[in-house]
């Protein structure tokens, strides 16, 4: 099996930059993993590099790893992955040598090359576990006006807002504190943090602060990064906010970036490590057109417009970042404090409720800077957020909507593949109605009385239109304020409020 090794560095050498004596140091590095006392006698032949050349992503690679860690008890059930992962490193370009290369092409030939370089290594040295990625379910849900992306995740599990918020005040003084942290990089993994061994990142300056980004091993949308502090510190937004993502903008301009609230329930899963998500995907909030267009008084460089959107978003665009910085910061501090009872707004009980999810990204000259209006209160009604999915969806979609979601792409948990199969056999009479489908109930209901016979491929529809309504109507339940007459007439008020 010490073929394997050879194997290994021959895909390190064509695919991720193995290079010079590096190959000689990692075929030892590799010998010692695998229990092996010398290499293979001879070299691959050319078959063998043939099929290599061809490789987009290493999983005829790493099924032998594994095979072999299980095999010769390198590794336990469960933890091959992991064994995996360390191997994939060794024959990577290391981190160092990744960010000189980085720099090196984006100096060349762009950002978006170099950017095509560090996806590219992400995915073929199984950082990013892009084949089993590909298996994740994903739709465009069509509207009269606006358009929603679903996908059903098979990968990650479902994350309730009381765990988010949990885990939002505990101190970890764990080696790596977070998953974010940026000693993760070469990290092992233990039975609660995944191994980040074959992560590589690149360093970026946001407000004279050191950062860095790297691309999400989830990959919920074409090049997802993930922007994050070197700091752990818990996650804030404020206006320093508004410089930071202007500044990675301008750093990479062909991303958009974001950053979720702060706040448990419409803030992210994580809260505990100041982070941003971005990346080179154009979301349904970006497509959404202007409903009604203000102007600052004092500010004649910015525009400011109400986005037909479903939750309640603002845009300001403006060539002028000292002007844009200045009109997000009045909204901002407006909103912190902005009550309207009417509209179930208060800002502050006992604790912060109003709270801001900020969107930048650059359209030529012009910053465009969207902010989507949140408040987390919760009451005996709606116990699990005012302003989040309302029970009778959380059969689709109890997580919070963070920053993902709040754009129009939904992350939706892997259960629903199994679940809603099941409902569409049950719909046609072939299924039969199990523990599972209780958290269901009043869905096949309202199917069963819309219907009463469905061919498969009806069936199948009519649960897919299902979610997608569903995911509409949870997106305007996040909405501060209703997309109707009287929600629109508040909304309003709040920016009349901003601007004169």
């Amino acid at each position: 099996m010490s073929l394997l090794v050879e194997k290994l560095l021959y895909y390190g050498v064509k695919h991720l930059g193995l290079s010079g004596y590096d190959i000689t140091y990692s075929r030892n590095l590799l010998l010692t993993a695998l229990g092996l006392s010398e290499p293979f006698g001879s070299d691959l032949s050319e078959p063998e590099k043939k099929a290599i050349d061809k490789l987009q992503v290493p999983d005829i690679l790493i099924k032998e790893i594994k095979d072999f860690a299980l095999g010769k008890n390198l590794a336990e059930i469960g933890f091959e992955d992991s064994f995996a992962a360390g191997l994939m490193a060794v024959i990577t370009h290391s981190p160092e040598n990744v960010r000189k290369k980085f720099s090196n092409i984006k100096k060349a030939r762009g950002i978006q090359a170099a950017c095509d370089y560090l996806y590219a290594l992400s995915i073929k040295n199984y950082y990013i576990q892009k084949t089993a990625i590909d298996r994740n379910l994903f739709w465009r849900a069509d509207f009269s006006e606006n358009y929603l992306e679903i996908t059903v995740n098979l990968s990650k599990p479902e994350k309730d807002n009381k765990d988010i918020a949990r885990q939002s005040k505990i101190v970890s003084t764990a080696y790596p504190k977070c998953v974010l942290c940026k000693e993760n990089i070469g990290f092992e993994g233990t039975d609660f943090k995944a191994p980040r061994q074959n992560l590589r990142f690149v360093p970026v300056k946001l407000s004279g602060e050191k950062w860095f980004v790297q691309y999400s091993p989830f990959l919920y949308y074409n090049e997802h990064c993930i922007v994050i502090s070197e700091e752990h510190r818990p996650m804030k937004v404020d206006k320093s906010t508004f410089v930071k993502l202007a500044d990675f903008v301008d750093a990479f301009p062909n991303y958009f970036v974001g950053s979720n609230a702060s706040l448990p329930i419409v803030g992210g899963s994580i809260l505990s490590h100041e982070h941003y998500q971005g990346g080179g995907h154009k979301m349904p909030l970006h497509n959404a057109r202007d409903y009604k267009l203000f102007s600052f008084k004092n500010l004649d460089g910015v525009k400011i417009s109400i986005i037909d959107w479903y939750n309640s978003a603002v845009r300001l665009a403006s060539k002028n970042k000292k002007q844009l910085f200045d009109a997000a910061g009045i909204i901002f501090d407006k909103w912190d404090s902005y009550n309207d009872e009417e509209a179930g707004v208060i800002s502050k009980t006992s604790e912060q409720h109003n709270c801001i999810t900020p969107i930048m990204r650059k359209d030529g000259g012009e910053y465009i800077l969207e902010l989507i209006l949140r408040n987390n209160r919760v009451n005996a009604e709606h116990p699990e957020g005012i302003f989040h999915a309302h029970k009778e969806f959380h059969n689709i979609k109890k997580e919070g909507i963070g920053l993902i979601e709040a754009m129009g792409l939904f992350i939706l948990p892997g259960r629903l593949l199994r679940q809603t199969e099941q409902i569409a056999d049950i719909l046609c009479g072939n299924g039969e109605y199990d523990e599972s489908l209780c958290v269901h109930g009043d869905m096949i209901e309202n199917l069963k009385m819309q219907k009463s016979s469905y061919t498969s491929v009806e069936a199948k529809e009519s649960v897919k239109n299902y979610i997608n309504r569903a995911c509409m109507e949870i997106l305007i339940n996040t909405a501060v304020f209703k997309p109707d007459e009287k929600g629109r007439k508040q909304f309003g008020k709040f920016i009349k409020f901003c601007i004169e």
